[in-house]
């Protein structure tokens, strides 16, 4: 069951993640830690921040005109108040899958992961890291609005923005209905593109 929530992503993260252990979480791709900073300031747990930050990797965080290593200096200023609460782990999100054993995370969040493909496999190998009661989401999940006007594009769809800004390809919502919408509730938040969170029991 899809759940609609009438909050906004970081209003999500203030008042559901203090319901979590104090433990350990990832974001996956965390680009310039912003995400990761809202987690920090509202869970007390310990949160790994993975990402390549390496241009020679075309499939890691970036943003047009911004180099990634500008984008991993935002990281670090984002966290530097966190100390070893945040944790800067500097490789992709493949390799990363091995340093994190079965059932040993609280908390996981995929940033800036919009392709069906990526999202898909992402979670098939991230799910089984959850302990019983964390929470598995991400970004990327559209409106039924933006979902049913985006250009198709394979399993993805090309969106843009009311001002015809191009947003990214798109195909979140049918990888995370496919791989865990008939296990969980999704609950999804309240932005044309919103985050998308389920709870592993």
């Amino acid at each position: 069951m899809e759940i609609i929530i009438n909050k906004e992503r970081s209003q999500y993260f203030k008042s559901n993640l203090k319901k979590l252990k104090t433990g350990k979480g990832v974001v996956l791709q965390a680009g310039d830690g912003k995400s990761s900073k809202e987690i920090l300031s509202c869970w007390p747990g310990t949160l790994f921040l993975v990402d390549s930050w390496s241009d020679s990797e075309g499939s890691e965080t970036g943003v047009s005109g911004v180099s990634k290593e500008t984008i991993l200096i935002q990281a670090l200023d984002r966290i530097k108040f966190y100390g070893d609460r945040a944790i800067l782990t500097r490789t992709s999100t493949e390799k990363a899958g091995d340093l994190f054993g079965l059932s040993s995370l609280d908390f996981v969040f995929l940033q800036d992961i919009t392709t069906y493909e990526e999202v898909k496999l992402i979670i098939k190998t991230w799910l089984p890291k959850i302990k019983p009661g964390g929470t598995l989401g991400g970004y990327g999940f559209l409106n039924s609005t933006l979902e049913n006007s985006g250009k198709k594009n394979g399993n993805n769809q090309m969106i843009w923005d009311e001002d015809g800004v191009f947003l990214g390809h798109f195909g979140v919502n049918r990888a995370v209905r496919e791989t865990v919408g008939l296990r969980f509730n999704i609950s999804i938040t309240s932005e044309g593109v919103g985050s998308w969170f389920v709870t592993p029991e």
